[in-house]
Parts: C-alpha cells; sequence; structure tokens
C-alpha cells in the first residue's frame, strides 16, 4: 500500500522575532500531515501555536527550514504566490468569525466564492452543503447578527470549507464560545473530518485536542541568548 499523500510537510521550520534579546516565536519543528488527517496543535499561551498556524496558512514564511503544501516549496514563495496557493488550498478559520451582520448565513458562505470563477448557482449549492454538514442547514436564511456564539464559529467553519480547500486550519475553534455552545463546534469538525477532509486545529485546551488522530505539543517560548 502506498504512503498517504502529504498535504503539509515541515522540515526544521522556524521562527525567530528580533529584539534584546531576540524570541524564539517557534522553535525548529518538522511536521507531517496526510491527506485526510485531524491533526491538533497545542500548547499554552506563548508556545507558538498562532505563529505556526499563520506559517501553516502561509501568511507568514519561516526564517528557517523549509515547508512544502501539497509537495510545493513554499518558505522562499513571493507574498503573491502564497497568496495564491492561501486562496486555492487553505480554508482558514481564526478566533473571530468575521460574518457580516446584515446578511443571512447562506449569503455570509457565498462571500467565500464571490471572486472565483463558480456560477452563481453552484456558489449557493457549494454554501447550502457547507452549512448542512456544520449542522446549520436550518439557518440558512437566518442574519447572521441573530446567530448563536457556537452558530457564528460554525458557519465561520462552513465559510472556509465552501470554497472546497486541501486544507481547514481553525484557530482555538472554541474560543469565544460558551461551553454548552462548545460540542456543536468540535461536532461540525468532527463532521467534517469523517467526510474526508484535513483538519488542522491549534489550542490550548486538551479536550478539544483530544478529538484529533494526533496531537502536536508545543512548549512555551524563550527568549535566546
Amino acid at each position: 500500500m502506498s504512503a498517504p499523500e502529504l498535504v503539509i510537510e515541515l522540515d526544521g521550520v522556524s521562527v525567530t522575532h528580533p529584539g534584546l534579546p531576540p524570541v524564539e516565536g517557534l522553535a525548529p519543528i518538522s511536521l507531517r500531515v496526510p491527506r485526510g488527517a485531524y491533526t491538533a496543535l497545542l500548547g499554552p499561551a506563548g508556545s507558538g501555536k498562532s505563529t505556526l498556524l499563520n506559517l501553516l496558512a502561509l501568511i507568514d514564511a519561516p526564517v528557517s527550514g523549509e515547508y512544502w503544501m501539497c509537495g510545493r516549496a513554499t518558505a522562499r514563495l513571493s507574498e503573491v504566490q502564497r497568496a495564491h496557493l492561501r486562496t486555492t488550498l487553505i480554508g482558514l478559520v481564526t478566533d473571530e468569525a468575521g460574518l457580516v451582520p446584515h446578511l443571512s448565513v447562506v449569503e455570509n458562505v457565498e462571500l467565500s466564492m464571490l471572486y472565483e470563477d463558480i456560477p452563481a448557482g453552484e456558489r449557493r449549492n457549494r454554501a447550502i452543503v457547507a452549512l448542512v454538514a456544520v449542522g446549520l442547514g436550518g439557518q440558512l436564511r437566518a442574519y447572521a447578527a441573530r446567530l448563536s456564539a457556537a452558530e457564528r464559529r460554525c458557519a465561520a467553519i462552513a465559510r472556509a470549507v465552501a470554497p472546497r480547500p486541501v486544507v481547514l486550519l481553525c484557530d482555538e475553534p472554541t474560543g469565544g464560545v460558551p461551553d454548552e455552545g462548545a460540542p456543536a463546534v468540535l461536532g461540525a469538525l468532527d463532521r467534517l473530518h469523517a467526510a474526508g477532509h484535513t483538519v488542522v486545529v491549534a489550542t490550548r485546551h486538551p479536550a478539544v485536542a483530544d478529538r484529533a488522530e494526533t496531537v502536536v505539543e508545543l512548549a512555551r517560548r524563550s527568549s535566546l541568548p
């Protein structure tokens, strides 16, 4: 049996922020994420989770090491090249849902595909499929402003997967969500993974990381001598 295709491959990637003394933003790390895997990046505040997620999202570039996305080396790409890969291969959910409050839920999800070469009918169909997958099939026409915190986070996840990215990256998926709403968000991620999506979450909560197949633990960063 052949080895699974690697969506993400890091080899000795690190980040150092300038200063006196310099601050280690991310200690050297190597990571492999196969297609269809569910991976959690677990660590306390200051451990480099967000720095690593920004690297995986191609928002930032490492100062050392190499990052391959679907087999393509990315560390030395230009910002324009990284942006192209980011919009075509990556679905990103930050700790802010960022929905447009006066638009319906389905319209918010459609916005993620507005500037792609996708016909309007197909955009609507993809948005509905994504919303059903995260448990919001009954809220398609509800205004985003009327959603609960958990529903807003699920809508943001649907918006990220509707364009059919290769990998879904989530920063603190339950951040800002009351405890009673967290199961809905985590259940949405579980269903997407079960449907074949590649999922990477960054979290400080062991209970969230435990939902993943693989947990990568990050230690608190330190000042460099």
